[in-house]
């Protein structure tokens, strides 16, 4: 009798911790990634690519008609602001597909938690002012990287009779 507990017993607890870490696997809801991409603000990146592609088509446009160079670059925006209108779920659907095999539901449930909060919706607004000072820094620090690579190359190469 007292095995037979035992045996159930030891059989319940697996059975408990294997349903256990299937739900903590459970993999994530679509519409809850792309919930997270856009309040993640990954999204409105697309923006910063879209309003560089939307400039270079007014330019483009507006030279073939200089004499209605206003009225066709408001054509080119209208258009191009119409089309990201209606493409923006698509590629949000496709970012959720990247994202999905990489996160659980619980991944996404703290990271809605925090993508909501006071805190990421700050910095969420300073991030193209981060972004861009970054980017500033690190073009600094890669044109310092590659010299100092350059001048570690020739030494090495120069040490091993290679160049002269």
């Amino acid at each position: 009798m007292i095995r037979s507990l035992a045996k159930h017993l030891a059989l319940a607890l697996a059975l408990t911790l294997c349903l256990a870490a299937a739900v903590q696997a459970k993999a994530p809801e679509r519409a809850d990634v792309i919930r997270m991409l856009k309040l993640s603000g990954e999204l409105d990146m697309v923006r910063v690519v879209i309003d560089r592609m939307q400039k270079v088509a007014r330019e483009r446009y507006a030279a073939a008609v200089p004499e209605h160079a206003d009225q066709v670059s408001a054509i080119v925006e209208e258009s191009i602001d119409a089309e990201l209108e209606e493409s923006l779920p698509k590629l949000a659907d496709m970012m959720a597909e990247a994202w999905m095999p990489h996160l659980t539901q619980e991944d996404v449930t703290v990271l809605l938690e925090f993508y909501s909060s006071d805190t990421w919706q700050k910095l969420k607004k300073k991030r193209p002012e981060i972004s861009q000072d970054g980017m500033m820094l690190a073009r600094g620090w890669a044109n310092v990287f590659a010299q100092q690579a350059d001048k570690r190359i020739r030494k090495r190469l120069e040490e091993e009779g290679l160049v002269q």
